[in-house]
């Protein structure tokens, strides 16, 4: 048993990536506690299992290629005062199954934290990624100095992570959130429920059916990997992410190119249209597309690497 805490502790660091970026690493710890807190009865022991110390030490010997010898070294320090029940183990057993099975933790635990929350991610649900960040700071910085009441619309909303992470910091204007996932659109009421913010409301719908008022500020992190990609994906991903959510069934483009061309019919004067891109074989695509189809002005927002990430229309 003493093996298999240490595997399952090392594979849930390593699955929620190892770094050296201080706000990366705390978020790893939230998620690999809130994986503990999932299983373990005790909440004391849950948080011992996952001391802050044995975790950067750990992280330390995984980047330095430790072996064996060394994790139980660290498991006789940390975990040898600490006893489980027999329930905790099962269930210690069960998820340990799925890690090795390649399921992702956040849909193991059924959460994720992104930006400064956490989120139900059960599976069926989009994980949000740490890039899509950068979106919801474009719209934080685009509202900064907004005074009257606006309507912000977010496409392809999920989980509704990027929506209520916004309306989170701004929570005097009307929030809409569309999905043609039912289980993304329950999800993102139950995480709006959980945050306790009003204002915002969820619709189960295509958007490219979408015919209600326009936004002043519309977000979208549409799927954009061609049909054709899907194979190359890890086993976590293609056989995890709901597939809606991953690509548009063509070759990654269909939802710029609409969003693009109605961005007159979608959005308000004075408005703008925030979408994310990836950094892929279709991005110099997407990029074509709003030269040759934007009649509006737009500007390209790096993320961390100085990579284009969002698209600002406006």
């Amino acid at each position: 048993m003493k093996k298999s805490f240490v595997l399952l502790i090392s594979t849930l660091i390593i699955s929620c990536s190892v770094t050296k970026e201080n706000s990366i690493k705390k978020k790893n710890l939230e998620m690999a506690q809130s994986f503990l807190d999932n299983i373990i009865t005790d909440p004391q022991k849950a948080k011992s299992l996952l001391h802050e110390d044995f975790t950067f030490a750990w992280m330390g010997i995984i980047e330095q290629g430790g072996k064996i010898w060394d994790r139980e070294n660290l498991f006789d320090v940390y975990f040898k005062d600490i006893i489980l029940s027999e329930t905790d183990i099962t269930k210690l057993n069960n998820l340990f199954l799925e890690l090795h099975q390649n399921k992702p933790i956040q849909h193991i635990i059924g959460e994720t934290y992104f930006y400064d929350s956490k989120f139900l991610t059960p599976h069926g649900v989009f994980i949000p990624r740490p890039e899509t960040e950068l979106l919801v700071d474009c719209a934080i910085e685009f509202l900064s100095n907004k005074k009257e009441r606006l309507q912000i619309i977010d496409f392809c909303t999920g989980s509704g992570c990027i929506l209520l992470s916004i309306a989170k910091q701004f929570p005097n204007h009307e929030y809409i959130g569309i999905d043609q996932s039912e289980i993304a659109i329950e999800t993102a009421k139950k995480n709006r429920d959980l945050l306790g913010l009003k204002n915002c409301t969820f619709f189960n719908e295509d958007i490219f059916k979408y015919k209600k008022s326009k936004a002043d500020l519309l977000l979208c992190n549409p799927p954009y990997l061609a049909y054709n990609e899907i194979d190359s994906l890890d086993s976590s991903v293609k056989n995890n992410d709901p597939l809606t959510a991953l690509t548009d069934f063509k070759d990654g483009t269909s939802f710029y190119k609409y969003l693009i061309q109605h961005f007159n019919q979608l959005v308000r004067k004075n408005g703008i249209m925030l979408l994310e891109i990836p950094y892929s074989s279709i991005t110099n695509d997407i990029i074509s597309i709003n030269k040759n189809f934007n009649s509006n002005k737009s500007i390209f927002c790096k993320d961390l690497e100085g990579k284009n990430r969002v698209i600002k229309i406006y």
